[in-house]
């Protein structure tokens, strides 16, 4: 995988090296390069969980069934009454979400983790999002404020994020809007890889190597 390119050099045991400011990389990348990371419960190699995404905000209320039907078209949203799931948009009462991704470089290595969280907002900057969808140059948009709708590995909404929409219908990305929370520090400083690992057991897999 690109994301491993030269690491086995990184990892190489060096002859002398009787100083370094740049820690070695943690060896374990190397594991999970060669594939040695497999989900104890379902067998898949841990590079495979390097995207996440969840496919509904955790207020939904219905029930797995009911989330398997999902997603539903983009354009039924204004046409159905009461709680919904399309691709892109949810309404739980009078609470609104989008679908974004939250992106994760990792520490010591090329490449980085995805997540695809959805995120509360406000019904004003929610009805500016929506309104615009449909025409591929959301990057004109301002900054919006609002929360994590999902838990990301331990750590539970709230969680305050500033969503930065995007151009040619890709799904905005969120910076952590406060800078001192252990998010916004990985978002800056990469995930270890406990971290990383953390991150994907909180989705429900676990792993020997």
């Amino acid at each position: 995988m690109n994301m491993f390119r030269g690491l086995r050099e990184v990892l190489r045991p060096k002859d002398t090296e009787p100083f370094r400011e740049t820690p070695h990389a943690d060896p374990r990348w190397l594991d999970l390069a060669d594939g040695k990371y497999k989900c104890a419960c379902c067998g898949l190699d841990a590079r495979e969980f390097l995207s996440l995404s969840y496919i509904a905000p955790a207020p939904f209320p219905h029930d797995n069934d009911q989330i398997d039907l999902a997603p539903l078209a983009n354009d039924i949203f204004d046409t159905v009454d009461g709680d919904i799931l399309t691709d892109d948009f949810c309404r739980v009462d009078t609470h609104h979400f989008v679908r974004t991704v939250i992106v994760f470089p990792l520490d010591g290595v090329e490449g980085c983790m995805m997540i695809g969280v959805w995120v509360s907002l406000e019904t004003e900057d929610f009805a500016r999002y929506h309104a615009t969808m449909d025409r591929g140059q959301q990057s004109q948009l301002d900054l919006m404020f609002g929360w994590l709708a999902n838990p990301v590995g331990e750590y539970d909404r709230p969680v305050a994020v500033l969503l930065h929409p995007q151009d040619s219908f890709q799904r905005p990305w969120l910076q952590i809007a406060h800078e001192e929370h252990p998010l916004a520090i990985a978002q800056i400083d990469g995930l270890t890889f406990d971290q990383m690992m953390n991150f994907i057991q909180a989705h429900g897999h676990s792993f020997t190597n």
